[in-house]
């Protein structure tokens, strides 16, 4: 067993029950944002994705995720067994529960769909913000057009009121005051 500073990276799969993982072997509730050491047990987790995905335990509305350990480490041949661990990405697969998912968010970790490749999620995340800018942008037009018909009513209303033209005088007035002319 060594101690490891710099986390290393592998994988594990939990149940989900009401939006917290659940170690799928010892029923243990892994607590959100909160590093818990693994006990006298230690967390366990697989080298490899294949690993964990042939383990079943993400099926029945699990998640399969990537997690860091660290502190003491043992290596064996297929896994790791670490003094502390936390979630670094979670993957769900079609079989999961919505409200799960919602509730997933409190680990404060990305989640997204099992398969779904990296490109695919940056490309995702690159529409997400393309439509967010047309959204601003198109509120900003949509404002300064309703600005613009504003300022068109009252001058309108004024006229009506036949005071456009002190109105004009006025603004004439103040400006030269500026500029002190």
């Amino acid at each position: 067993m060594s101690t490891v500073r710099k986390p290393i990276t592998a994988w594990r799969s939990w149940r989900v029950s009401n939006g917290f993982l659940v170690s799928s072997v010892t029923l243990f509730v892994w607590p959100p944002k909160l590093i818990v050491p693994g006990g006298d047990e230690g967390y366990y987790a697989f080298k490899l994705e294949d690993q964990a995905l042939e383990s079943g335990y993400h099926e029945n509305g699990g998640v399969l995720g990537e997690v860091l350990l660290w502190g003491h480490v043992a290596e064996y041949t297929d896994g790791y067994r670490a003094q502390f661990a936390y979630p670094k990405q979670l993957y769900y697969f079609d079989d999961a529960k919505e409200l799960d998912l919602l509730n997933l968010n409190q680990y404060g970790v990305p989640i997204s769909k099992y398969g779904v490749t990296r490109f695919e999620l940056e490309q995702q995340a690159a529409e997400r913000k393309a439509e967010t800018t047309r959204n601003w942008k198109l509120a900003a037009r949509l404002a300064r057009q309703e600005r613009r018909t504003r300022e068109q009513l009252l001058i309108q209303r004024a006229r009506e009121l036949g005071i456009l033209d002190q109105i004009e005088a006025e603004a004439e007035r103040q400006a030269k005051e500026k500029t002190g002319l």
